[in-house]
């Protein structure tokens, strides 16, 4: 069977200023694919930097797995969905799976990747990858709030709830400086007024970027209005209610069998916050995967498997949640590999493609995540500052460390927009000895970890431990 994998990129890409390496690397983790499926042929399509792909080098060659057939764009050139879908139909493979990554400033790949899923589906070749309506749904987090209150109306979805929150239209909001004949901004005033209805704090985000970037609180009505009048404001924007809770991820693999799709729900990751009570990209810590009973997990499962099922996963999707007096909330899905993508295979002992190939072979979906009486496999994520590339190779030879991977922006002026070196540390018993291998960690090497992200892992090991 002709295997390929594929995804697309809509920004330009400079090898020599944006640099991501992983370890282990993606040739290596082909190589491995490859030895464990001798039986099928990979081809790989994706425009650079190719995350999750493939090994980009300065000069923009990458290294190769030798049984595995490439077919690299560079982003320079501009590419629609039906340009890149004529490349994968020359090949005619068997079954094409999406591979999206995330960009700013819009965290839209994936919709281009179902565009071209979309094409390839009318020509015959089997993908896995959400359909365009879906895509855009969980593009555009207004839009994925009312889907989501919709369904949870009609009782499709039980045990689910979404927080209250006010969409800023931008251009309407900012009406009356562009248009000389308005003289009173209606829209402007409607929007005050709901947004005096919010209890506070609330959290105000983008409504089409990764939203855990640029995200601010404010604790009064006052501050609201601040921001939205000020030159900060430059975008579309969500104001919604803070839940103060416990913070969560999961994601959802879904598999086709004869044109009928099924879903399973991973059990969900605890997310350390910030001092406002938010995630964040940079100092977030992420444990798991937890199946303690006390967190109504199996009660999430059932509400993600009837989300699932309504919008028609395909492939891939994570969805971020917040847990609140036993009661789950629901604050945003992405149709694409995420930053749990590796983490989740690093617990399973097993590499995200050989993931997502699996997907493909005639077997249940529950196997391919559970493993009769398997119990080593918690594991921390966290964040450590930018390595050079033979440090996180020595990294990677640690004991117990199951996946390094760094994303170092060169031309960034701020330390926060720079990037980091993400570990990932584990496969053991319980949450006592993934304390230890973490502590042993941090005091055996000479890396500095910071303060912040020390403090909150320890509230979430304290957290856990109460339970």
């Amino acid at each position: 069977m002709k295997i390929l994998f594929y995804s697309t990129n809509s920004n330009k890409f400079d090898c020599k200023t944006f640099k991501i390496n992983s370890f282990p690397t993606c040739k290596m983790e082909f190589d491995e694919l490859v030895n464990c499926f001798p039986e099928h042929e990979f081809f790989v399509v994706t425009q650079t930097p190719g995350m999750f792909l493939i090994d980009l080098f300065d000069d923009g060659s990458f290294s190769k797995s030798e049984k595995v057939k490439y077919f690299v764009i560079n982003s320079d050139e501009s590419f629609s969905a039906e340009k890149f879908s004529e490349t994968i139909l020359k090949i005619n493979p068997d079954v094409a799976i999406s591979v999206s990554f995330w960009t700013t400033p819009f965290d839209w790949l994936f919709i281009k990747d179902s565009l071209v899923a979309d094409i390839l589906n009318s020509n015959g070749i089997k993908t896995y990858c959400t359909t365009n309506k879906t895509s855009f749904i969980s593009f555009d987090k207004n839009l994925t709030n009312q889907k989501v209150n919709e369904l949870i109306s009609n009782k499709k979805i039980k045990n689910l709830k979404i927080p209250k929150s006010i969409y800023v239209h931008h251009e309407l909001f900012c009406s009356e400086k562009n248009k000389i004949n308005v003289q009173e901004n209606v829209y402007k005033e409607y929007i005050f007024s709901e947004i005096k209805k919010l209890n506070f704090p609330v959290i105000i985000k983008d409504n089409y970027c990764t939203s855990s970037y640029g995200m601010e609180v404010a604790t009064s009505y006052n501050q609201v209005i601040t921001f939205l009048n000020s030159k900060r404001n430059n975008s579309d924007r969500i104001i919604q209610e803070y839940i103060e809770g416990i913070n969560f991820g999961t994601e959802i693999y879904s598999k086709k069998n004869k044109n009928k799709l099924t879903h399973h729900v991973l059990s969900p990751f605890i997310f350390s916050t910030n001092k406002y009570g938010i995630t964040s990209p940079k100092q977030s810590v992420k444990i798991g995967p937890i199946k303690n009973p006390k967190f109504k997990i199996s009660k999430l499962k059932k509400s993600l498997q009837q989300l699932a099922c309504e919008l028609k996963f395909c492939g891939i999707t994570q969805v971020d949640l917040i847990l609140k007096n036993d009661e789950w909330y629901l604050l945003e899905i992405n149709s694409r590999v995420s930053g749990m993508s590796k983490t989740y295979a690093s617990s399973m002992n097993k590499s995200l493609l050989q993931i997502l190939t699996e997907l493909t072979q005639e077997k249940k979906l529950k196997s391919i995540f559970e493993r009769k009486n398997q119990k080593e496999n918690l594991v921390i994520n966290f964040k450590v500052p930018i390595q050079t590339e033979n440090q996180m190779e020595e990294i990677s030879k640690i004991k117990n460390v199951k996946y390094v991977n760094q994303l170092h922006n060169l031309e960034a002026k701020q330390d926060r927009e720079k990037g980091f070196c993400e570990i990932v540390l584990g496969n053991t018993k319980n949450f006592e000895q993934l304390k230890i291998i973490f502590d042993d960690f941090v005091n055996e090497n000479k890396l500095y970890v910071d303060e912040t992200l020390l403090q909150g892992t320890y509230d979430l090991f304290n957290l856990l431990k109460k339970f």
